[in-house]
């Protein structure tokens, strides 16, 4: 089942994300071998259980190796949060990665990633007792999360982009800290001892209030966010301004072109283009090519000073729009968006004289 799902998944995904996932490929490729490594490990491991049952009851029951992987995965877990940060000041983003872990920890705090490592050790050790599902998480789990914790290629101030966690990692983080706790109430029960029994079950009742707590706390700074608030509105205005023989391009407005070089084209049906800032544009040109297509060139920018001076006074504004962006996260790099830090935008629609 385990690798006829995967392969399943990975059909899927080369048919519909191949593009993507080729434009992508040094990102990718690492997760794609990670998982296909992680899938044929685990699967050999399942059938070896088959065939050689008493092997994974030997390693379970050998104390000390399972001793030392809980060491080595503490220890790596206390240089990732306490070593591997880098507090110089850069503007390196991966740099900014090394933060990584700390990031987890601020979105869900520190006893919810204690107990996940916990759970996903004792998972570890009932997948040498042969349960398949357990096997099943940790290959696929561990693999994933420290590709991803090593190189997130995400900022923290992105909560979108938390779905490079969310498929696997969030959820093997969830279901780690639920076998700690089930774990944890099944010692706490077994104490013969009411007096010593009430307290340890209400300090299960404590941790598990604990795993809830920070990740309700951290969304809820965040239930009122919104990208780009305002630029609906601004779209739905440059479409009224622009007539039905407009062509649109957007030239030296930094990321405008790729943000809403598509959505103009579909919300307002008429051909749109970003052009490069270098080498510069030769607007004169471009206007000449679209006059004789019968269509007027309009451009969209936010420095009309310099389009006045590059077009010798051949282009007029429009109309001028802001985009109020009030409800952007916070950015930041090493922890968690707290408040709104709105980027506020001005953008400038301006026509050019139609060729004589």
């Amino acid at each position: 089942m385990l690798l006829t799902t995967t392969v399943l998944c990975g059909w899927l995904i080369y048919v519909t994300s191949h593009d993507y996932m080729e434009e992508q490929r040094q990102t990718t490729r690492p997760l794609i071998l990670a998982l296909l490594g992680a899938v044929a490990v685990g699967a050999t491991w399942i059938i070896s259980q088959e065939f050689r049952p008493g092997l994974g009851r030997r390693l379970a029951r050998a104390r000390l190796p399972f001793a030392l992987a809980c060491v080595f995965v503490a220890a790596a877990c206390l240089w990732a949060y306490a070593v591997r940060p880098v507090h110089d000041r850069t503007e390196s983003l991966r740099a900014e990665w090394s933060w990584s872990l700390r990031w987890l920890v601020d979105w869900f705090g520190i006893v919810l990633i204690a107990l996940a490592v916990g759970g996903l050790l004792l998972l570890l050790r009932r997948a040498l007792r042969s349960d398949v599902v357990a096997a099943a998480l940790v290959v696929l789990v561990g693999p994933l999360a420290v590709i991803y914790l090593w190189e997130p290629h995400v900022a923290p101030d992105q909560p979108w982009a938390m779905r490079r966690f969310l498929p696997v990692v969030i959820p093997g983080l969830v279901i780690g800290a639920a076998v700690a706790l089930q774990a944890l109430t099944r010692v706490a029960c077994r104490c013969s001892e009411r007096r010593i029994r009430i307290p340890a079950l209400l300090i299960v009742v404590g941790l598990t209030v604990a795993t809830l707590v920070p990740s309700a706390l951290a969304a809820g700074s965040l239930v009122e966010a919104r990208a780009q608030h305002g630029a609906l509105a601004a779209v739905k205005t440059l479409c009224r301004r622009l007539p039905d023989d407009a062509a649109v391009v957007f030239y030296r407005a930094s990321h405008l072109g790729s943000e809403m070089t598509q959505t103009i084209r579909g919300f307002c049906e008429v051909p749109t283009a970003g052009a490069p800032t270098r080498p510069n544009l030769d607007i004169t040109s471009l206007r000449r090519a679209w006059g004789d297509a019968d269509r007027t060139l309009f451009i969209v920018t936010t420095s009309p000073r310099q389009i006045e001076r590059e077009t010798s006074g051949n282009a007029r504004v429009v109309v001028h729009l802001e985009i109020d962006d009030r409800y952007a996260p916070q950015r930041t790099y090493r922890v968690r968006p707290r408040r709104f830090e709105p980027q506020p935008r001005e953008v400038w629609l301006m026509r050019m004289a139609p060729t004589r």
